[in-house]
This record gives structure tokens, sequence and C-alpha cells, in this order.
């Protein structure tokens, strides 16, 4: 990394540039925005009235006056969020004093403050980071230095020591838009469905060489080791060709999550060996429709262990006899 500036600016006009799409907020390592309750969202917002102090926000300068988002996508999603009146302030938040006059805030969304406070909140300056000719290892890095005392996910934990490639590979695919109907808002939030996407690699990668394991957290880090250097690019087309297919296929997708991989990699086999997809199609919505009576699956599915080896290989079974009955 060659340079590091430190710029000034109010929030209006980092606002306005977020509005006109100059930050980037959707860097491989970023998490979901939505990581915070409304009461934080609320805090951080009266801090900024209030003129308390508020952490920098860290940006990689990616030329033509853009910057990609590495700490503060949280922070800068919520001011947008308020500005554009998507929630009020928690009712239990303090007056603030401004000049000697005291304004509500509480209860309120941002076309209903006070002018005065209004003004305040825009013009708020705040404190950027600009990392110029910052190489990807030295954003991973400090990025791991930066979280090292936060309370990370174990998934989110792994898109630090995954290369590149991979990470960008992850953050593809599980952003095609089935995921909004495979997932709930709560599992994205946490990033699960990066781990679902690392899952369906992990069984598209198994062979007589290749036993994937378990879905522990050990097994998959391993994985990921093992795959940071060994994309098999050939095999993730056909992971999104999947995903079209189960993607079109359904209006609504409802099953529990431990079955989300193992029905992604069904579609996978099913493009891979050229079956017949509407055969697919009608199995897996009588699969869907008769679940709460299926003893013979719903014992890989219950308890503690279901990311056990055990357990995922018995889900994988009972679709691999499916696919090979059609």
């Amino acid at each position: 990394m060659k340079d590091l500036q430190v710029k000034t600016r109010a929030l209006s006009s980092l606002l306005k540039d977020i509005a006109k799409n100059k930050y980037d907020f959707n860097h491989p390592l970023q998490r979901q925005s939505g990581q915070w309750n409304k009461l934080s969202m609320s805090k951080l917002i009266d801090s900024a009235i209030r003129l308390y102090p508020i952490y920098p926000t860290l940006v990689v300068d990616n030329g033509d006056d853009a910057y990609g988002v590495i700490d503060g996508k949280q922070r800068l999603t919520i001011f947008t969020s308020y500005a554009n009146n998507e929630f009020a302030l928690h009712k239990s938040l303090s007056p603030v004093d401004i000049d000697g006059t005291e304004y509500e805030i509480a209860g309120k969304k941002f076309d209903k403050l006070d002018e005065e406070v209004k003004e305040r909140f825009k013009s708020r300056e705040f404190q950027l980071y600009i990392m110029t000719n910052a190489t990807e290892n030295d954003i991973r890095e400090i990025f791991a230095r930066i979280n090292s005392s936060k309370g990370l996910t174990n998934t989110q934990k792994r898109t630090v020591v995954e290369s590149e490639e991979l990470a960008k590979v992850v953050f593809e695919l599980k952003s095609h838009p089935v995921f909004t109907k495979i997932t709930t808002p709560t599992q994205r939030k946490k990033d699960e469905d990066k781990d679902i996407v690392r899952q369906v690699l992990m069984l598209s990668e198994m062979s007589s060489e290749y036993d994937f394991g378990s879905f522990r957290n050990e097994d998959i880090n391993k994985f990921i080791e093992r795959y940071n250097g060994n994309i098999n690019y050939g095999k993730v087309e056909t992971i999104k060709e999947a995903m079209t297919a189960l993607d079109t296929a359904f209006e609504t997708i409802s099953v529990n999550k431990v079955t989300v991989p193992i029905l992604l990699y069904g579609y996978y086999r099913i493009v891979k060996d050229k079956k017949g997809m509407q055969k697919w199609n009608d199995w897996v919505k009588n699969f869907i429709e008769t679940y709460d009576t299926n003893e013979e699956y719903k014992q890989y599915c219950n308890g503690s262990g279901t990311a056990s080896a055990e357990m995922v290989k018995g889900r994988l079974q009972y679709f691999r006899d499916a696919i090979r009955e059609l």
C-alpha cells in the first residue's frame, strides 16, 4: 500500500455520493447490511446529532472518484436508510440540546425532525481513511486486524482466509436470486448463505480421492484451504445453471436449512448429468409437500449433530437415490 489519506466529509456530501453509487459496499469481505438492531441504529443517529465521536470509515480508492468500503458499511448504510425515512428513531432516546434549545427526536423519522436537528445531522463531519494502491492482501490483513476483537461468526471469519478468487466465487454464487427463496433474511444477515455455497462446492468436489467429511466448521475450513488454489470454474458454472433451474421451477421454496445445500447439489447433478429436469422438479415438489411425514429423510435432519458426517451423508444419499431412480 503506497498511500493513506485522511479526509473529512460532511454527511450530506457523503450521502449524495452514495446515492450516485460512488461507494461500493459489496467487497467479498463485507457482511450483509442490517447487522444492527433498531436501538443500535438509533444510537448511531443520536451520536451523529450530539456530535459524539464515531469511528472513521475505511475505504479503498477504486479510481475515477469511486471507493470500495472496507470498514464502516453498517454505519454508512444506516445513515442512508435514516436520511431516506426508512425507520423511526427508538422511543427511548432523550431530547438533544442544540445551542441551548432542546429538541425531541424519539420516535421520529428524518422528515419529522426539527429543521435545526436536520441541519445538525446533515452537517455532521466524518473522517474517511482512504487507501490508495492497496493490494488484496493489504485489505484482507487490515480487515482481519480491525475485526480481531469483534464477534464475527465462524462463517464470517472464513471469508478472511479464502483466496481472492474463491471469495469472489462465493460472493457471486450467494448473490444469485434463488437465495431469496431458499434462505431467510436472518440467515443472509448472518452470511449463512456463504456457507451454503461452500457446502455445495464441497459436494461438487466429491470423488474417490476426496471425501468432504462433514459440514462441521473444521471440515469447511479444510475444504477452503484445499480449494483456494484449485477452483473448478466449470463446476461453478454448472452450479449457477442449477441455481437458475431451481429458481425458475418454483415461485416459493420451503425446506429446512440443512436441506438447502443438498437440494442445490441435487439440481447440480441433474444439470451435470443431463437428466430430465421436469421429472426432477416433480420429485422435488412432492418431496417438499410430503416432508412432514417423511420420517426416512427427517431422521437425518433432527438434533444437534446435523452437521456431522453421518447426518449429512444420510441426507445426501437420500437425494442421490432419488436421482438414480429418475
